[in-house]
């Protein structure tokens, strides 16, 4: 087995970049990527990193399951680690799915683990059935707002332009079609950006004009037409959002109405460890 590092090669690095989204994992731009090969070539492992003064991210670590417990995993983590020390940088952070083997995986390197951000989740079912999201969005045509697909390149131009001034990355993962967005001018005024997931849907990011609510509610529009133009049974889908942004909590609760049961839960831990003092191999 060999560890490589990707460098510009830009055939792979779009290799692991779509081998990630297809595992939901948004790999932000300038990171870093390396892959382990095995005797005849093929990639048997990934991993992306993205270093900055303060910390370096481990945005990217996955072993295919056919090819874990032979140590790949340690060995991309090391060298990401090592990586890291050469540019300065000893604080290392990852996002990591709260499944057992993921979560001893880290314990056992050493990394500290704390609870990740907290998401709401809604059944999508009881969502859109309920007296406020029927009048207003279910089966709706939204007047203003446009899928993202569809948008033209100056629109496509404003959006890079809104993604690079409120740090929002790896915009490729988004699902084109369930995303939305409303311009006016030279500017996004509202903005849903969605990824569509093996349980259903997760509205990543939500922001429109508080004195303006309806904006939201026309992307919502866009985002209920695409999930029930590709699936007749939504009744196992589940409609997740961030729990940071009060506004966009309070609308959807709303449209959920009182009687929806909505959780409360943590997809993710964070994992983080110092090895300033560690030798480096």
């Amino acid at each position: 087995m060999t560890i490589c590092w990707i460098g510009s090669d830009k055939e792979y690095i779009d290799y692991i970049t779509d081998y990630a989204a297809r595992l939901h994992c948004r790999i932000p731009k300038d990171s870093s990527l390396l892959t382990c090969m095995d005797d005849d070539g093929t990639p048997i492992g990934f991993g992306a990193i993205l270093a900055t003064k303060e910390v370096a991210d481990i945005a990217f670590l996955y072993v295919p399951e056919e090819h874990r417990r032979k140590g790949i995993g340690t060995q991309l983590l090391a060298e990401m680690e090592n990586m890291a020390q050469q540019v300065g940088v000893t604080d290392l952070r990852c996002i990591v799915p709260n499944d057992t083997e993921s979560l001893l995986f880290f314990t056992a390197k050493e990394y500290e683990l704390c609870e990740g951000p907290r998401e709401y989740a809604v059944p999508f079912a009881s969502l859109r059935y309920s007296e406020a999201y029927r009048k207003n969005i279910a089966g709706k045509t939204a007047k203003k707002a446009k899928a993202l697909e569809s948008c033209s390149d100056k629109e496509k131009k404003v959006l890079q332009q809104y993604y690079d001034k409120h740090g929002i990355s790896a915009t490729d993962s988004f699902d084109k079609k369930l995303s939305a967005a409303i311009f006016e001018g030279e500017e996004a005024r509202c903005l849903l950006l969605g990824e569509r997931t093996a349980s259903g849907v997760i509205i990543h990011y939500m922001h429109s004009d508080k004195d303006h609510p309806e904006l939201l509610v026309d992307c919502l529009k866009v985002m209920d037409k695409a999930i029930t133009a590709d699936r007749e049974d939504i009744s196992d889908l589940m409609l997740s959002f961030a729990t940071g942004n009060e506004y966009e909590q309070s609308l959807l609760r709303h449209l959920a109405g009182e009687a929806a049961i909505v959780e409360e839960f943590s997809r993710y831990s964070v994992a983080y460890r110092n090895v300033g003092d560690r030798v480096k191999l």
